[in-house]
């Protein structure tokens, strides 16, 4: 942790005094359809007495294609090109070795990216500009755009501390923090389309301009602290999800971008569901609570037919019981019991170990529970969808490993995963969703959590769509090559075509054909084709997306070849297209016709906060980065001679010259408290809802906030199985309430209803028509006591 404020201007080093701050973060992104180009200007400053070597470590979402990097030092610009990451050390090692200026910018992992400005001289200011380009989510709330601005700790299993270079991962994904920094953030996002938009929300203050077009908005604040994820929801006003495509024509290639969402189908059937819930160290305080909601509201929607299991991990794993139990009252009530006593308790985040145990469960013969008295359930027969849903903040750094697991070993299952927390590691979330053919949803704290919880439910009992392929006609290569479709899930593929010869003039296809099964039912989609905008980023997000695939190790992975060959398709597509990977980084050297000496350059690393929400119990939730271990600086492997601890600093606006940055009074920023998670009498209450669908007098009471208006008699016959008269009346005033009362929060609330609904309308329908509640209709009674106050 970091201490030492002294008052001087600029991060500094406590025994030497120099300044060397990272003065502030702008960032400007433009927004059109579910496209997203956005550029974040890092500002650099050496005040101090001495060249440095300034080292950020900074995450960006996990699917951006960085295309730009660009240095603006004394009126000149200077434009990086992507070599193989051990060239571009190697030339920005030989840059400051001559005393030039060097600039570096590598991908750690696809979310983490480390800027280094070399050889700055005393007194310098830099502009670093990092660009990229992405395709926005679109959730039920609208079209994301999220921007990350803290970094997490991630445990690193002692099986993986090394990573295939020779580097100790807690180094290569390790972060220095402070209690403060100097440095604020601003984001500026404009929106194509004003005609077409509802409204733009955020998580944070938020001011918007719809007067013209683009519309804009800006944080409400100046400048945020860099202390979790910033997020936008791009509400449009057509929710159209039809099928796409987006076509670039280049010298001798052709892109195009397909979009389609594939329908929900519901074929029926018992679901085997699996939960795995993060309980590790990181998990502690306001994520624990989060989870435990999200597990709640996916534990309601259990219907009749489905069996479910439970994991607990973080260093060891906690079975509740073996293999899976049929779902009834008794179960329900065993699980909500232990979902209310669990805490954070187990250490580290083993992650892989976890999803090993979960998918083992369906290769036991114990994987089969029956509930006391009854027949044992038995697989023969009635086909059962299999679904493991993973609740977790992704702070781990094996990622790769637990891709290759999860496809290994799933036997069938699908994964869904639940983000939790204010920065989660979105490479894990969406790389597990792809290895398991599933869908990973992002939960942050504030946001509506059983709504989005029961969304990504809900998945589970959809229909899988499989042999999904893209007709466009010969020669077409598809980016991924097997793309995971999900119901209901907006999907997008890139494509590509190499033209030659006399294939120069072949003319980009009006229509693009979508074929795919859903069950047993064969889909055929058409997708018309539009011409992409001047200055399209198609043929850099095609070659992300094979690069992805490529170093994730899916089906079109070079499977079984050498890692030496895969290693090289990946370095010869990021430098033709000019996109980063873990094996390819973005190099910029500055000649200098006066030359710095580097010998006595400074090495610093510029600190970060930590997300809001995150815990700093001892010892640390996850492994520690080793101080100035691992490559740092000017030789690879050789640590740099450390400036000790960093302390205070200032804001430098951009609009500020140096000098006047000089006069500003210090403006620190500090991490946000998150609040704790509040009690909610809406959810508290759908928890109670029974295996069969319907609510007892527990759940209206809860609802109320005391005890709920009883009818003094009840008149019902040929209830539906297990339901008694007061089952009935509680069942009917629970919904009644839930629309007269929560209708502002249908969304949240209508999916964790649909079996209780289902059953309760198809009981009025038949042998309940006639029912009464104190000499009332029993529907019209409860709409008329839900309106009490």
């Amino acid at each position: 942790m970091m201490d030492g404020f002294d008052g001087m201007a600029g991060l500094t080093a406590a025994d030497t005094g120099e300044v060397i701050p990272l003065l502030g973060i702008d960032v400007k992104a433009r927004v059109s359809g579910r496209a997203a180009r956005t550029m974040v200007v890092q500002r650099f400053r050496n005040g101090g007495a001495k060249p440095v070597e300034a080292q950020y470590r900074f995450p960006l979402p996990e699917r951006a294609a960085v295309t730009g990097f660009r240095i603006e030092r004394d009126g000149r610009t200077f434009t990086g090109t992507v070599s193989e990451r051990e060239k571009a050390f190697a030339d920005y090692d030989d840059a400051i070795a001559r005393s030039d200026g060097a600039y570096l910018l590598e991908s750690e992992r696809p979310n983490l990216f480390t800027a280094s400005v070399g050889n700055l001289p005393p007194g310098a200011e830099a502009l670093v500009t990092v660009e990229y380009v992405e395709v926005l989510d679109r959730g039920p709330d609208g079209i994301e755009y999220v921007f990350p601005t803290a970094v997490a700790e991630r445990y690193v299993p002692p099986a993986s501390s090394w990573e295939r270079d020779g580097r100790p991962s807690a180094d290569v994904v390790g972060q220095e923090y402070a209690e403060r920094v100097p440095y604020g953030i601003r984001i500026v996002l404009s929106v194509d389309g004003r005609d077409g938009i509802k409204a733009i929300t955020a998580s944070r203050s938020v001011t918007v301009d719809f007067s013209s077009d683009p519309v804009t908005a800006r944080l409400a604040f100046e400048n945020e602290a860099p202390d979790g994820d910033i997020r936008f929801i791009i509400e449009p006003k057509d929710g159209s999800g039809a099928p796409s495509a987006t076509a670039l024509r280049a010298a001798d290639e052709d892109f195009l971008m397909v979009e389609w969402t594939p329908p929900t189908v519901d074929e029926g059937g018992g679901r085997d569901i699996m939960f795995l819930l993060d309980c590790s160290g990181s998990m502690q305080g306001s994520r624990i609570e989060q989870a435990k909601r999200a597990l709640t509201a996916c534990v309601a929607a259990l219907e009749p037919g489905d069996r479910f299991g439970m994991v607990r991990f973080g260093s060891s794993l906690d079975r509740p019981w073996a293999g899976f139990k049929p779902v009834d009252d008794a179960a329900l009530e065993t699980a909500r019991k232990l979902i209310a006593s669990i805490q954070a308790d187990l250490g580290g985040t083993e992650l892989m170990a976890a999803l090993s145990e979960a998918f083992s469960t369906w290769g036991q013969s114990s994987a089969l529970i029956s509930a006391p008295g009854s027949t044992p359930v038995s697989e023969a027969g009635a086909v059962r969808s299999r679904s493991v849903v993973l609740i977790t903040d992704g702070e781990v750094s094996d990622e790769d490993r637990i891709f290759a697991a999860i496809r290994q070993e799933r036997r069938g299952a699908r994964l869904f995963v639940a983000g939790i927390g204010e920065a989660p590691n979105d490479h894990l979330g969406r790389g597990c969703a792809r290895a398991g053919a599933g869908a990973c949803e992002f939960i942050r704290h504030g946001e509506r959590i059983e709504a989005k919880a029961a969304h990504l439910f809900g998945l589970t009992r959809m229909t899988p769509v499989s042999g999904l392929s893209i007709e466009a006609g010969p020669g077409w290569v598809l980016a991924p090559s097997d793309p995971a479709a999900v119901p209901g899930r907006p999907l997008v593929v890139f494509v590509r075509r190499i033209r030659s010869g006399t294939e120069l003039e072949v003319v980009t296809p009006p229509i693009v054909e979508l074929k795919a099964a859903v069950g047993k039912r064969a889909l055929s989609v058409e997708a018309p084709v539009t011409p992409a905008s001047d200055g399209s980023a198609l043929p850099q997000l095609w070659a992300r997306e094979r690069v992805r695939e490529l170093e994730e190790g899916g089906t079109g992975s070079l499977q079984g070849r050498s890692n030496a060959r895969r290693d090289s398709e990946i370095v010869d597509l990021c430098e033709r297209y000019g996109v980063v990977s873990t094996l390819a980084a973005f190099v910029c050297i500055e000649e200098r016709a006066v030359k710095t000496a580097g010998g006595d350059m400074e090495f610093v690393r510029i600190p970060g906060l930590r997300p809001r929400d995150e815990c700093e119990a001892e010892p640390p939730c996850a492994a520690p980065m080793p101080k100035f271990a691992g490559k740092i600086g000017r030789k690879r492997g050789m640590p740099p001679t450390p400036s000790a601890v960093l302390s205070a600093g200032v804001l430098l606006e951009p609009s500020l010259s140096v000098q006047e940055a000089s006069n500003q009074s210090y403006r620190l920023y500090m991490r946000a408290s998150t609040p704790p998670v509040d009690a909610d009498p809406l959810m508290d209450a759908l928890s109670l809802q029974k295996a069969a669908g319907g609510f007892g007098w527990e759940a209206a009471d809860t609802l109320w906030g005391g005890k709920a208006p009883r009818p003094k008699g009840v008149d019902a016959k040929d209830l539906p199985k297990s339901w008694t008269t007061a089952t009935a009346a509680a069942t009917a005033l629970v919904l009644a309430a839930l629309a007269a009362r929560y209708g502002s929060r249908k969304d949240e609330w209508e999916p964790l209803v649909g079996k209780t609904a289902k059953a309760f309308a198809a009981w009025l329908s038949g042998p309940g028509a006639n029912a009464t509640a104190d000499g009332l209709p029993l529907t019209e009674w409860a709409e008329a006591t839900a309106r009490i106050i």
